[in-house]
């Protein structure tokens, strides 16, 4: 019997959920995350939901009526990144992962929102919750980032007019949402564009180099009251709004 074929006749949940959650790496078959919705169970695999929820073959075999439908809490979280972790499970060359830094009993099971580089600070999101992540991930989405960028010298006039009215790069044009100065080293940009480190491409492109780069707010979570290297988890206020975008 396939996975997700399984976990919904227990009753664990909807198709649509179960493969919503295996897709939030919240399910386990003997200890080891599985994104398969569709892997052929054995008899003695052990499968897990939230590292907690313990279930085999078996019990749909010998007890299908036993196992109760049961609502698996999601978990929502927001890290202040550091400058040299990157944004992944493992890394070949061991470099330190974002996860090292979340609550242990959460780092298997959730999944961050976004990326973002090992050169790179700031707010990062993380859920248990496959379809908001899913969505909030979706470039179609266009979700709005605000970062503070630290230069290598003061930006001129001209270049700020030029970047505000949009660059053209090699994979095309770009153009912020929103440009101010904080001072004339440091620029505070808005852009919803997800291409890959397209702000210091930007910059590099009007012969600037970032120094620091900080994403201060990802879809209206800001680090402002989150310390360095900290994390917190989501208010359901701003579950909420999230959830509306």
């Amino acid at each position: 019997m396939k996975l997700n074929q399984l976990l919904t006749k227990l009753g664990i949940a909807s198709r649509r959920k179960v493969n919503a959650l295996i897709q939030a790496r919240k399910v386990t078959i003997n200890d080891e995350v599985i994104q398969n919705f569709t892997l052929e169970i054995k008899k003695t695999d052990v499968i897990k939901i939230n590292w907690d929820s313990v279930l085999n073959f078996e019990d749909y075999r010998k007890r299908p009526t036993s196992i109760q439908s049961k609502e698996i809490a999601n978990v929502y979280l927001a890290l202040n990144k550091p400058l040299g972790y990157i944004t992944s499970f493992q890394d070949p060359h061991h470099d330190k992962t974002v996860y090292d830094l979340l609550p242990k009993k959460h780092r298997k099971t959730l999944h961050s929102m976004g990326r973002l580089d090992k050169n790179t600070t700031g707010i990062l999101l993380f859920s248990n919750d496959g379809e908001l992540t899913q969505k909030l991930t979706h470039p179609k989405r266009e979700i709005v980032k605000k970062y503070q960028v630290s230069l290598n010298k003061a930006m001129l006039e001209s270049d700020f007019k030029k970047m505000k009215a949009g660059l053209r790069l090699r994979d095309g044009f770009i153009k912020a949402d929103s440009l101010t100065y904080s001072t004339k080293k440091t620029i505070v940009m808005t852009i919803h564009s997800g291409r890959n480190k397209i702000i210091r491409r930007m910059f590099a492109h009007l012969n600037y180099r970032v120094l620091k780069l900080t994403r201060v707010a990802f879809a209206g979570i800001t680090t402002a009251s989150l310390g360095a290297n900290k994390w917190r988890f989501l208010n359901e206020r701003e579950i909420k709004k999230l959830k509306e975008l």
